[in-house]
């Protein structure tokens, strides 16, 4: 029954967008600021996806991963700098990023000594749970419609591209995992090591074969991620850099010009941050 509503619910979200695409259409609209429309079209595929999703996890639930005493051997690591505008002197952008910082200890708080046993499927959001500011989740910034916009638990993306990155490098099993729709330059995303989530529907999962840890830790600079295991450290592979996506420049599209002033843009943050489908 939940699955009939939910395909009939998919054919009216269709039906809607058609006729919505069609009026934009006839306007003539040619703008990278998302319109109303577009973002309300947005707001209902991303209710579709994640009532799809609650469904798969109610048919097949995954247990909740629990922490163990630290392994012995470091099997993969991986640092990345927490700050990638520690110049800027916009308070806007500043605000974000520190806010980015506080989600990833959040994370990091959550994650740590997480043992993951053979055959078992770590799932990103099976264990973090929803980003809410009542779970001390901040604003940071996450990529949705092609701009780099406001949301709370912004930013985590930043742990999810290091794990995916470490997982293959151990030659672990990637269950799910979807790319960034656009490019930010320098980030893993240009050598298609990314790896970006949003509440509920776009996770991470990994399975293996053997027993294995997570070790997440923040220093003043840095993140680092580490998979432990119990088998004898190996060098880190580095990967060699693929194919690029489109990239997306953050002079066009960043915090501050997408179309609205900063008082608008600060003033939406709340409404955004509840209904964004990208993170970064």
């Amino acid at each position: 029954m939940i699955q009939t509503a939910f395909l009939e619910s998919c054919r009216a979200v269709r039906a809607f967008e058609w006729l919505a695409m069609s009026a934009v259409s006839r306007k003539s609209i040619d703008s990278a600021v998302p319109s109303r429309v577009s973002v309300a079209i947005l707001e209902a595929k991303m209710f579709l996806l994640r009532v799809r999703r609650t469904v798969s996890n109610l048919q097949n639930p995954m247990p909740e991963l629990a922490k163990a005493a630290p392994l012995s051997a470091v099997l993969a690591e991986l640092r990345s700098p927490l700050y990638q505008n520690s110049e800027s002197t916009n308070s806007v952008d500043r605000a974000l990023e520190l806010g980015k910082v506080e989600n990833l200890r959040r994370v990091a708080r959550l994650l740590h000594l997480i043992n993951v046993e053979p055959g078992q499927v770590f799932s990103f959001w099976r264990q973090v749970g929803k980003c809410t500011r009542r779970r001390g989740f901040q604003l940071g910034r996450q990529i949705q419609d092609g701009c780099v916009v406001p949301a709370i638990g912004g930013g985590i993306c930043q742990f999810t591209n290091a794990l995916y990155e470490a997982a293959k490098t151990c030659g672990m099993e990637v269950i799910e995992r979807h790319p960034h729709t656009r490019i930010i330059p320098g980030s893993p995303a240009e050598r298609d090591a990314d790896a970006t989530v949003a509440w509920n529907h776009i996770d991470l999962r990994i399975r293996h074969d053997k027993t294995w840890q997570l070790s997440v830790e923040l220093t003043q600079t840095e993140l680092i991620v580490r998979i432990l295991g119990e088998a004898p450290s190996r060098e880190l592979v580095q990967l060699v850099p693929g194919a690029r996506r489109k990239v997306l420049d953050p002079l066009l599209h960043g915090c501050a010009t997408c179309g609205r002033s900063i008082a608008t843009y600060v003033s939406s943050c709340r409404l955004l941050s509840q209904k964004a489908s990208r993170s970064w």
